[in-house]
């Protein structure tokens, strides 16, 4: 197993080394004012395969996974839209830890108890989000509600 783990170290390593040197030599450019949310990507799919390449199947990991990838989807889209768009997205941070409390109710313990938090956090996240994106866009709601009264019209196949 630690050859394994060294293996791939060793070749992420090179990875890394070979980018930076073509970076040096200007073949591209690497764009550092977003690079670094890479690193917090890396961060949050790390916790999330140590829970599903492990063994063991510790499913305290996919919480920390769950919200530090949340996370890094908010900075993604910040650094590729501008900061700005966090006026509309910050209720994701509310939803954040209710992603990582539905993966460990999903993959782990199966304890309804830990539904109560995930669907506090998400009302009231999900709230302040669907606000955000309706004044924002103001299409979004009726053309939502539109989308929504016709799949609920429309004839459902019985097989």
């Amino acid at each position: 197993m630690r050859k394994v783990s060294s293996f791939y170290f060793g070749v992420s390593i090179i990875i890394i080394g070979t980018i930076f040197l073509l970076s040096d030599l200007n073949i591209f450019t690497i764009p550092w004012g977003s690079f670094w949310v890479v690193f917090v990507w890396i961060l949050g799919l790390a916790f999330e395969l140590g829970f599903f390449l492990s063994k063991n199947k510790n499913p305290g990991l996919l919480v920390p996974g769950g919200i530090i990838l949340t996370i890094a989807f908010i900075f993604s889209v910040c650094t590729t839209f501008g900061w700005h768009k966090m006026a509309e997205l910050w209720p994701l941070f509310i939803l954040a830890p209710a992603v990582g409390l539905l993966q460990l109710y999903i993959f782990g313990v199966r304890k309804t108890g830990l539904l109560i938090p995930v669907g506090i956090l998400t009302a009231v996240g999900g709230t302040f989000l669907i606000s955000n994106i309706a004044s924002t866009y103001k299409f979004f709601v009726p053309i939502a509600l539109i989308f929504t009264g016709i799949l609920l019209i429309l004839p459902r196949n019985k097989n």
